[in-house]
């Protein structure tokens, strides 16, 4: 909406008809009401070319001008605020849409997160399996070898005896 410092009181700019509103316009300087310095005030090169045609107009199409900006002013705010709900609505539409895929993603990631916490669980369990398995080889191996080992034992033994018995025997002949 058109409004700065030198604008109409909103009250006053709903009764102006048109006559009244360019009696009221006489008491503004243009200049003053656009913000344009005057032109021996010195000025930025940012400054908006069409600004300066402006104060080149006739005093009565300058008013007509003006008058003409007061009356579009709300239909042009009404326009660009439609604009702007319908571009918001774009964009939160947009929004939706990626937070839709964001918690699809989220889904899958939660599902491969949960499979391969159930490997881990599955190869720590064979892994256990396996070191169960290791230990009771190892405890065989170590019988066996005990075993072996009195095996040697027994069968030296049996050849003490037998050499013993082999001279009993040669003595009693």
């Amino acid at each position: 909406m058109f409004h700065n410092d030198y604008s109409f009181p909103p009250s006053d700019r709903a009764s102006l008809n048109e006559k009244e509103a360019e009696n009221q316009l006489w008491k503004y300087d243009k200049t003053r009401l656009f913000n344009i310095p005057h032109k021996n005030h010195n000025t930025s090169s940012a400054m908006d070319p069409n600004q300066e045609e402006i104060p080149a107009l006739p005093e009565k199409e300058f008013r007509r001008l003006v008058i003409k900006l007061i009356r579009e002013g709300p239909e042009k705010s009404e326009a660009q605020c439609k604009e702007i709900q319908k571009t918001i609505q774009e964009v939160k539409g947009e929004i939706f849409k990626e937070i839709d895929s964001i918690n699809k993603k989220q889904s899958k990631l939660q599902e491969t997160l949960d499979t391969l916490i159930e490997m881990q669980n599955a190869l720590e369990s064979l892994s256990n399996r396996i070191e169960q398995v290791e230990e009771r080889n190892s405890e065989l191996k170590d019988k066996v070898f005990e075993l072996t080992q009195s095996n040697k034992d027994k069968e030296k033994r049996i050849r003490k005896y037998e050499q013993s018995l082999q001279e009993v025997w040669d003595y009693v002949k």
